[in-house]
């Protein structure tokens, strides 16, 4: 069953009195790093700045100096701190390369793809690169950091798009106001057969969904029958289950022949690679930018991993990323 659109009125959907598009007004400004080499273990501020303004958009290529002994999107820790407030979680999750660099030797050539919210541009088994689009409000300040682990640096490339000073009134939703993430991370969980997984922890008083994203991995060459299972999610005290995993991504029968992707669903990756690396990866994102998931009382996401004998995952990880008007 399709999730509900929330609630209409005042403040959703960015229009003006007469229902048209309010005009962005500030200048659209850019902050770059280019070829920075970052020591193993060190971390690098990305964009930071004080006062009101809002994040629209961020791009990052990384690629180790020498060697490749563990992969980048796994290893590196992306952290936003904004108004007070920190969220961190992999790069891997953020800007969902988990998945893509493998120890097969086998370049993710045929899984790169660009869409209006996501792009996945390389994705070796040293190198990735790609962007988000995210809209992350801040008021008084906002530092976007990442973290390397121990072990030979990684040259590193990024742009934050962001647009410096207030809004026009009416430019963005009143349910866009406060940024959210919420993450379970793939490179270090252990999901068990019919383990309940909670996406996004209960959230209180109304707000809006942007999206969801989904890593997961079996050891071996195998169907990912995982994805049997039904996500569920609560809007306002009532449950929405929808078809199953690879339907609620926008897809149907694990995307065996064709891996449907558009700007609001679709699977970044599905890709079973052969010894030593030997796993199934399979992965997917979904937007509410178009057709928005409001609430105004409570939100809640669960997903159950399929039973024994269906072919479980042993690793899942999650992002959420949410907004509420407080």
């Amino acid at each position: 069953m399709i999730g509900p659109m929330g609630p209409a009125g005042a403040g959703v959907g960015a229009t003006g009195p007469a229902g048209g598009a309010v005009a962005e007004t500030r200048t659209l400004s850019v902050a770059y790093l280019k070829g920075y080499n970052l020591a193993g273990g060190s971390s690098l501020i990305l964009f930071s700045a004080t006062g009101p303004g809002n994040v629209e958009r961020i791009q990052l290529a990384g690629g180790y100096s020498s060697g490749s002994p563990t992969p980048i999107a796994a290893n590196t820790l992306l952290t936003i701190a904004v108004d007070g407030k920190s969220y961190s979680c992999t790069l891997g999750m953020f800007l969902l390369w988990n998945g893509y660099s493998t120890s097969d030797g086998v370049e993710a050539t045929s899984d790169l793809f660009l869409s209006k919210y996501l792009g996945i541009a390389v994705g070796t088994s040293d190198s990735v690169a790609g962007y988000r689009r995210v809209y992350i409000k801040y008021n008084s300040s906002i530092q976007i950091s990442i973290a390397g682990a121990p072990g030979p640096g990684v040259v590193w490339w990024s742009q934050v798009d962001y647009y410096p000073g207030i809004a026009p009134s009416g430019r963005y939703p009143a349910t866009r106001n406060v940024f959210h993430m919420a993450a379970n991370d793939w490179a270090s969980s252990t999901i068990a057969a019919g383990q309940v997984l909670t996406i996004l922890p209960p959230v209180s008083g109304p707000g809006e969904l942007e999206s969801i994203y989904f890593v997961s991995s079996a050891p071996g060459q195998v169907e990912p029958g995982w994805l049997e299972m039904n996500p569920d999610i609560a809007v306002d005290g009532t449950d929405y289950r929808y078809g199953g995993t690879e339907d609620f991504f926008g897809n149907q029968f694990y995307g065996d022949q064709f891996h449907g992707r558009a700007d609001e669903y679709g699977i970044a990756r599905y890709y079973k690679s052969s010894p030593p690396d030997n796993t199934t990866y399979w992965t997917g994102y979904r937007y509410f930018r178009e057709s928005p998931m409001l609430f105004n009382t409570s939100l809640g996401m669960t997903w159950q991993n399929s039973a024994v004998g269906s072919g479980p995952a042993t690793r899942v990880g999650t992002l959420a990323v949410y907004y509420t008007t407080n």
